[in-house]
């Protein structure tokens, strides 16, 4: 099955990626954003790739995929990864 209950779930990632693009172009180009504002994009790329883990594990248990101990064995593991 892998997946499908709930649609679209890599967009999170997306975004979190799409601004860390940022976080590296800042400065680089006509526009530079304060230190202060840059932690708060790096704040919000944790906050993104979190929803993203947590969106993709529920997703495999409400798809059937995973069953409730390996949702949380693999949501704890997930979420060790994020930096």
């Amino acid at each position: 099955m892998s997946g499908g209950f709930l649609e679209d779930t890599y967009r999170i990632f997306d975004m979190a990626e799409h601004i860390e693009s940022e976080i590296l172009k800042n400065g680089r180009y006509s526009y530079e954003y304060s230190g202060n504002t840059i932690d708060k994009f790096k704040y919000a790329v944790k906050i993104l790739k979190e929803a993203s883990i947590y969106a993709h594990r529920i997703d495999y248990l409400l798809s059937g995929d995973d069953g409730e101990e390996k949702f949380h064995k693999r949501l704890a593991e997930d979420l060790k990864g994020i930096k």
